[in-house]
Order: C-alpha cells, then sequence, then structure tokens
C-alpha cells in the first residue's frame, strides 16, 4: 500500500496557481497609484509658519497657514519656515541647558568675543541676538546655512545661527565696539551698544528684534 501511494502521488500532474483577474491587479494599482498620490498631494501649514514650495528644485510660490495641495509623487516639494518664532544666536559663550538655573559651556569662545576698542585696548563682550525670518524666500536661498534651531520660544543654538547672520553680527559688534574706549564699553555707556547694533545689523531677509551685551564684559591686558 505504502508503494502504491509513492507511486500515485508520483502520477499527479503539477497544476498551476491561479493567476489574479487582470482586471482586479489594474484596479489594485491605481488603487494605491491614487493613495499615493493623496499622501504627496496634501499638506498642512502652521499658524506660524509659510511654507515655500518648489518644482523640480526652483521656487514657484509661497503658501500661508492652512491645508494647501502641490503637485504630488515629487513634482513639488515644501519647505516649513517658521516666520512668527524668535530664535537666539549666542556669541562669545553657548548656553548648554536654560532654565532656573541656567548651565553654560566650559568652552572658549575667545575667537568671537575678542575686540579691540577705539583706544586700542583689548575688550572681551559676550551677546546675544534675537532675530526672526522676515522674507522666508530670502533666507532659504539668499544664506549659506540657514539652519536655525526650532524652539517654542526663544532657544539658544547649540548648532550655529544662519552664517549671514553670524558675519554681520560680529562685523557690527567690532565695528561699535571700536568706535568706543575700553571704559565706555565696561560701564554704563556700553549699554548704548546693543541700540548701534540692532540700527546697524539689517538684513533683507533676518529682522533683527533686539542686541543684549553681557553685562560680563572684560578687559583683556
Amino acid at each position: 500500500m505504502r508503494g502504491d501511494h509513492n507511486g500515485l502521488g508520483r502520477d499527479l500532474p503539477d497544476t498551476p496557481m491561479p493567476s489574479p483577474p487582470r482586471g482586479l491587479v489594474i484596479i489594485g494599482g491605481l488603487v494605491l497609484l491614487g493613495a499615493i498620490m493623496l499622501l504627496t498631494m496634501f499638506y498642512t501649514v502652521e499658524a506660524d509658519e509659510v511654507a515655500v514650495v518648489q518644482r523640480f528644485g526652483k521656487y514657484v510660490r509661497r503658501e500661508e497657514p492652512g491645508l494647501r495641495t502641490k503637485l504630488p509623487f515629487g513634482v513639488e516639494t515644501v519647505r516649513k519656515v517658521k516666520v512668527q518664532r524668535v530664535f537666539k544666536a549666542e556669541f562669545g559663550f553657548r548656553t548648554v541647558e536654560p532654565g532656573v538655573r541656567t548651565s553654560f559651556s566650559k568652552d572658549s569662545f575667545l575667537d568671537e568675543s575678542l575686540m579691540l576698542t577705539g583706544d586700542l585696548n583689548v575688550a572681551e563682550v559676550a551677546w546675544i541676538v534675537q532675530y526672526r525670518i522676515a522674507d522666508p524666500v530670502k533666507y532659504l536661498f539668499g544664506n549659506r546655512s540657514p539652519t536655525p534651531v526650532p524652539s517654542d520660544a526663544v532657544k539658544s543654538c547649540n548648532r550655529m545661527p544662519p552664517s549671514a547672520l553670524c558675519d554681520v553680527a560680529q562685523i557690527v559688534m567690532r565695528s561699535v565696539v571700536g568706535d568706543h574706549t575700553v571704559t565706555e564699553v565696561l560701564t554704563n555707556a556700553g549699554q548704548k551698544l546693543p541700540i548701534r547694533c540692532r540700527l546697524k545689523c539689517r538684513n533683507s531677509s533676518i529682522c533683527t528684534r533686539r542686541v543684549c551685551v553681557s553685562k560680563q564684559c572684560k578687559c583683556k591686558v
């Protein structure tokens, strides 16, 4: 009997698996295509954002907050910019952990803080620039590194702020400090430095909201 069963199994023909109907394959492909199109076509812009739309890498338009649409399948891409949020860039020091007991980095940033005063002395000046993005298009395509760190309000930048802001802020601060004596920088007369810096530190894509000079300015011999 065992031999008969083995022989019977060898005699059975190999039956091919039935293929799905062609119409069902087409419908499934269309459903998948439609799902991908919907997922890549709609997007949401938050209340504090502006969306910059690019088509094949070229800027085409900007969109305001709300539910928006774009060409699907990667034809158009979207880059969102926080235009209502205020960012903070630190020069001469870095905040490691903000809070009630703020901790600062122990690293030295003398390349940013050491400046020559008008009477040829050297002062160590640490300062903060608070800014927001005024023109998202110029900000994205007119700066070398438009990468501010997102935050819920004003946050210390552990990464560098945009290179344009960095360069302009340092040039302006050094220029203003160079117009004052070291005594003026270290005393109450130095309170005018932030006002002059904010007036000079203007960029077409970045709106400078506030410039704060640290009270711990030092004179280097």
